[in-house]
């Protein structure tokens, strides 16, 4: 069976590129992100937490997981994920955040190619885990509230 890369190369060869596969180890896919020493990788993360302020992560000028590394740089980006922060309230924050994604939208400094869906199985005494939607990472971070019957 052929994983999502393999695809992706066959993908792009057909289309007339000349693709290949590369794999490298973890902590040099880690620094290629830091220094955007590549023309395409296959990456995956997930947001990590549950509040919108994980894009200061990916977007924020002087973030090492992506901007940095492929020098993204928009002073409005950064403007609005600065000032976010210090706002307690929850409906000004997400205007705020609405604005965020309508720029984010607007210079598309990444194109996402693919979306990679997550599985987990449990037994059937294991109570009250749910898959949390676009943040499965964080699924596993809910051991407080899930028990063994």
């Amino acid at each position: 069976m052929l994983d999502a890369a393999e695809i992706m190369v066959q993908q792009l060869r057909e289309f007339g590129f000349d693709a290949s596969l590369d794999v490298i180890e973890r902590a040099k896919q880690v620094e290629n992100r830091g220094d955007g020493n590549y023309l395409m990788q296959f990456d995956g993360t997930s947001a990590g937490m549950q509040d919108p302020d994980f894009y200061t992560n990916f977007v924020h000028s002087q973030s090492s997981w992506f901007a940095r590394g492929v020098g993204y740089n928009n002073p409005r980006i950064d403007e609005i994920l600065e000032d976010t922060r210090t706002i307690v309230g929850f409906d000004e924050r997400k205007e705020n955040y609405k604005e965020l994604e309508r720029e984010l939208l607007e210079d598309a400094p990444w194109i996402l190619l693919i979306w990679r869906g997550e599985a987990y199985s449990t037994s059937a005494n294991v109570k009250n885990f749910h898959v949390i939607p676009a943040l499965p990472m964080d699924s596993l971070g809910m051991f407080k509230y899930i028990w063994l019957e």
